[in-house]
């Protein structure tokens, strides 16, 4: 028997996955005739499914939360770095302008009218 995340294929589709899940349900199918079919079986198979999925949509959340949170972290930081950078700019750039207006090095950069 196959596991509910095998039985996941993209795009998603509810109707597929139920017809994949009951012809892979001993019982579930018309193979067999009228006779094979087990609707205990089947509705087992139904309720067990849920259940898994009930418990992946849990570990699928707790891992969405868990990244989500690491995103928020990190943007912070990119932030705050990105501020540090600024700041730090900002002090190179009032350097550069500081130089370039003392007169000696007005002249040996060329920029002397």
């Amino acid at each position: 028997m196959a596991t509910t995340a095998e039985l996941f294929e993209e795009p998603f589709v509810a109707d597929e996955y139920i017809e994949r899940l009951v012809w892979r349900t001993p019982g579930g199918g018309s193979r067999g005739g009228p006779e094979a079919f087990d609707p205990k079986r089947l509705l087992e198979e139904f309720v067990n499914h849920i259940q898994e999925l009930q418990i992946m949509d849990e570990r699928i959340q707790r891992k969405v939360e868990k990244l989500e949170q690491q995103c928020q972290k990190e943007a912070k930081e990119f932030a705050k770095k990105v501020q540090e950078l600024q700041k730090s700019n900002q002090c190179i750039l009032r350097n550069i302008v500081e130089l370039c207006c003392l007169p000696g090095v007005v002249w040996a950069l060329g920029l002397a009218n």
